[in-house]
C-alpha cells in the first residue's frame, strides 16, 4: 500500500490534469467564437497563460510525472481489474479500448506510454502554447488548444491515475473523453 505521500501525488496529478483538461476546453470553445473583440481576445491569452501553459509546464515535468507514473505502475493490477470491471457490459470499440487497459501488461504498458510523451512533448508544446498566446497578446486571433498528441497523453495518464485511486467514474468519463477526441484510433 502507498504512502500517504504518494497517494497525495497521485491525486495532485489527477486534480491538475481534469483542470488543464477542463480549461483548454473552455479556450478552445472560447477562441471559436464568430466575433471576439481585442480585449476578449486579450483577456483569452492571460486565460492561455496562466491556466494551460502554466498547468502544462507542471504536470509535464519529468520530476512531478516520474514518482506519479512509479506509483500508478506499483498498482497497475489493482488498475487492471478495475477496468476490467469497466469493460462488462461494453462493446465494440469502448469494450476493446477498456481491455487494453484491462491486463496488467496492457495497462503498464499504455500508461508508461501516456507518461513518457507527456515528458517528451513538454517543451514542443510549450513552444507552441507560447506562440499561440504571443499571437493572441498581439490582438491576433488564434485556435485555442493543446495539441492532440499532448490532449491525449494527459487524459489517458489521468485515466489510469484515477483508476488507481479508485475513481472508476471519472477514470471511465475520461476514456470517453479519450474516444470521442479520437485518441487511440
Amino acid at each position: 500500500m502507498p504512502g500517504i505521500s504518494e497517494e497525495w501525488a497521485v491525486q495532485d496529478f489527477v486534480i491538475r490534469a481534469v483542470s488543464l483538461i477542463s480549461a483548454d476546453r473552455f479556450w478552445t470553445q472560447a477562441l471559436s467564437r464568430q466575433e471576439l473583440t481585442r480585449e476578449e481576445i486579450g483577456e483569452l491569452a492571460h486565460v492561455g497563460n496562466s491556466s494551460i501553459l502554466d498547468a502544462w509546464l507542471h504536470i509535464s515535468d519529468g520530476e512531478i510525472l516520474q514518482p506519479v507514473l512509479k506509483s500508478v505502475v506499483s498498482r497497475s493490477e489493482h488498475a487492471a481489474d478495475a477496468f476490467t470491471r469497466l469493460a462488462q457490459g461494453e462493446s465494440g470499440e469502448a469494450e476493446s479500448r477498456l481491455q487494453r487497459l484491462a491486463s496488467r501488461d496492457g495497462f503498464e504498458s499504455s500508461m508508461s506510454a501516456a507518461f513518457s510523451n507527456l515528458m517528451t512533448l513538454r517543451h514542443q508544446e510549450a513552444e507552441v502554447l507560447t506562440d499561440k498566446i504571443k499571437n493572441l497578446e498581439d490582438g491576433n486571433w488564434v485556435p485555442g488548444d493543446l495539441t492532440p498528441q499532448a490532449a491525449c497523453a494527459l487524459i489517458l495518464a489521468a485515466s489510469g491515475a484515477a483508476a488507481v485511486l479508485g475513481d472508476l467514474t471519472l477514470a471511465s468519463y475520461l476514456l470517453g473523453v479519450y474516444a470521442a477526441m479520437g485518441c487511440g484510433s
